[in-house]
């Protein structure tokens, strides 16, 4: 499930004006991940959190072998490349998704223990993430330390709300917008490469 995150650093409080013209072009396509790459990623990033050894263990393992689920935050690249980013230097260690988007692609929600790839505009991986928590939120009641740890904008629950409205108001999906859409927090760390 690509979860849907949105950084406009034009927008910096939810009483300011919030442009949604980042969030309209529709001619902008799906990000096309790498697979070439992704594979030789994956086969570093098993050595370096010890996933062969599971393989002796366990033999042929689904999770000790298979690749986990690639992903960009957001199908538009230069946000794809500045959440990334954040993701890289340590800022962002959360994302949020809307409960609607599972139930419409009828995905099952993330959960604590999941293994994904992060992966940049042109499809190219930059981080494993190891998935600590995952909790499902109103929207009016997401808390503030969960909008500081995605990393984005000022990091405040304001400017959380404000981007997060803007995008989803204007995203194809199931958004009613009276705060009672439920958002799903998503709380990962990064596991390879290590700083």
């Amino acid at each position: 499930m690509d979860n849907q995150n949105t950084d406009n650093k034009s927008i910096p409080s939810e009483d300011a004006a919030v442009s949604t013209q980042h969030f309209e072009d529709s001619s902008l396509a799906e990000i096309k991940l790498n697979d070439a790459e992704l594979e030789t990623f994956w086969q570093l990033s098993r050595k370096h959190i010890g996933a062969e050894r599971l393989s002796v263990i366990l033999g042929p393992d689904e999770i000790a072998i298979t690749r986990p689920e690639a992903f960009t935050f957001t199908f538009h690249p230069e946000t794809a490349d500045s959440l990334a980013q954040l993701v890289i230097e340590g800022k962002k260690t959360s994302t949020s998704s809307l409960k609607s988007e599972y139930e419409q692609y009828n995905e099952p929600l993330p959960q604590a223990g999941d293994l994904s790839i992060v992966c940049n505009s042109h499809g190219s991986p930059v981080a494993l993430l190891y998935t600590e928590e995952v909790v499902v939120f109103p929207f009016n009641e997401v808390p503030a330390e969960h909008a500081f740890a995605e990393g984005e904008g000022d990091r405040s629950l304001s400017y959380w709300r404000a981007i997060h409205r803007a995008f989803w108001s204007s995203y194809e999906c199931d958004w009613k917008g009276d705060g009672t859409d439920l958002v799903v927090y998503e709380k990962f760390r990064v596991i390879y490469p290590e700083k």
